[in-house]
């Protein structure tokens, strides 16, 4: 029924439906990241996956988690950012690094990823501006 819908909804929004997608079985830290209201203890490394669309980078939210052992920061979509979206992650660098190479793979084949990056042990600035 979901995958209907979805159908229905890009029939209806026709050229000016940007993305869609069914995610099946989501993770469930992807809706606590997409509010924002995710409880960071410790940064280690952190991951950054920029993303072409909001479907993209709920998607690519979900790829990270499922791909490694990190906790997803947040889930940036589309506010003031042109439609586009990122997804910020943590975790340990080994961690990081597999989740940023499964959105690369995952998103790259759909043409979904903008850009990425893995900062190791990063800024303690930087930590508290992302936080």
């Amino acid at each position: 029924s979901v995958k209907t819908a979805v159908d229905k909804a890009v029939a209806v929004g026709d050229i000016f439906t940007v993305d869609s997608h069914v995610l099946t079985s989501i993770h469930p830290s992807v809706l606590p990241a997409i509010t924002a209201t995710v409880e960071i203890k410790k940064v280690e490394a952190l991951g950054v996956v920029e993303t072409i669309s909001a479907v993209a980078a709920i998607q690519a939210g979900d790829v990270a988690a499922k791909a490694g052992n990190v906790q997803l920061v947040e889930i940036r979509i589309a506010r003031g950012l042109g439609g586009k979206g990122f997804v910020l992650f943590t975790g340990d660098l080994g961690s990081v690094e597999t989740s940023v190479r499964a959105c690369e793979k995952k998103l790259g084949e759909e043409g979904g990823i903008v850009s990425s990056a893995v900062i190791p042990s990063p800024h303690k600035d930087l930590i508290s501006s992302v936080l």
